[in-house]
């Protein structure tokens, strides 16, 4: 197995947790969230052996799953994981043997570059000069949007024309008195300066005075909804709504447009079965695709537990699934597992209740 050997580097390999952009920053507030949410995911592994999966409990790969880094938590690690992913558009671990564990090494993405082969695909990371090819072998974890590239690249114009708008409109505290419309060019340009600074002239000037506009500039009155968004911090909102609408959000679930209790139900539903469920499976492939190789256990994989956030009513879930196998559908071993209790002796059978008959009579009354 080609583990990566930790070298010591200028401004070292290991990163500390990204800081990133200020809490008032939409495009954080929603990676935040996101990050925040699969993190709290209980990671689980199962073995598949004869078509049939089963839980894991032990091994090198359940072991690593559930303390994968020397740096950091479990929830740290797989939040900045996350979030560097949704930040750069991609993200890498490396392997590393410790006292006869392994661990993840987080890579700072200034320690690493890109390899491409002759048709341009990335094929690789040099890392401090070390060429690191991906496939079967590769020593780690690597994983990626397409080509790299966030959603915020997506949409980096729009948010960048709402948050001038918005400063613009904050620095004149939703009060706008005039706008002057531009056009193209750098004679344009020249012209909006030597306009600011007769205006400032202008209002500095204690005697009645005036700024005269050059041909091709026009100075409007601002409509009033434009003042108005200011006040009722539409644009703001329009901010969160567009990183929202990038990253495939519900606003509501980031509390930035009101939810009722009517919906917020199938909200919590859409969540982990739409909206997350991409970025938890590109999670998932990507460790699976090496980690479990590299390790030398092929038949194992990870899974983030899902249905863990889905239980919001437990005595209605457990209804449902007893109703629909008609049977109980757990052991008692699992049960107590759930309540963090020790297994019993024969606590790893189903019982079947004695009126209830598999491929049998419905019960032991009806007649034959």
């Amino acid at each position: 197995m080609g583990l990566f050997r930790r070298r010591r580097a200028k401004g070292g390999l290991i990163s500390a947790p990204a800081m990133g952009a200020p809490a008032g920053d939409p495009s954080f507030f929603v990676k935040n969230f996101i990050a925040l949410q699969i993190s709290s995911l209980p990671v689980k592994v199962y073995t598949t052996s004869g078509g049939v999966e089963r839980e894991q409990t032990s091994g090198r790969l359940y072991k690593l799953a559930q303390s994968p880094s020397l740096f950091y938590s479990q929830q740290l690690f797989y939040y900045e994981l996350t979030k560097r992913l949704l930040d750069d558009g991609h993200a890498l671990a490396l392997l590393v043997e410790d006292k006869k564990t392994f661990k993840l090494d987080l890579i700072n993405k200034t320690a690493y570059t890109f390899l491409y082969d002759e048709y341009e695909q990335v094929c690789g990371v040099e890392v401090n000069g070390d060429e690191i090819l991906f496939g079967d072998e590769f020593p780690g974890l690597f994983v990626s949007f397409p080509g790299q590239r966030s959603p915020d690249m997506a949409i980096a114009p729009i948010l960048n024309a709402l948050r001038n708008l918005n400063k613009a409109i904050s620095l004149n505290s939703g009060g706008l008195k005039a706008i002057l419309q531009v056009g193209d060019g750098d004679s344009a340009r020249d012209d909006v300066n030597s306009v600011k600074v007769a205006l400032e002239r202008a209002l500095a000037s204690d005697a009645r005075s005036f700024a005269i506009i050059p041909d091709g500039l026009k100075l409007e009155s601002p409509p009033k909804e434009l003042n108005q968004m200011s006040s009722d911090n539409e644009i703001v909102d329009g901010l969160y709504a567009q990183v929202c609408a990038a990253y495939g959000v519900s606003p509501e679930m980031l509390g930035i447009v009101k939810g009722t209790n009517s919906n917020i139900s199938a909200l919590t539903e859409s969540l982990w079965n739409k909206e997350l469920l991409p970025y938890v499976h590109l999670l998932e492939t990507a460790f699976n695709f090496t980690i479990p190789k590299a390790l030398g256990k092929s038949a194992e994989f990870i899974e983030f537990d899902i249905s863990s956030r889905l239980r919001g009513n437990t005595l209605e879930l457990y209804k449902a699934l007893s109703t629909a196998t008609g049977r109980p559908f757990i052991t008692t071993d699992e049960a107590r597992r759930s309540l963090h209790l020790p297994e019993i002796e024969g606590g790893d059978q189903i019982v079947t209740p004695l009126n209830v008959l598999i491929g049998g009579k419905a019960s032991p009354q009806d007649p034959d």
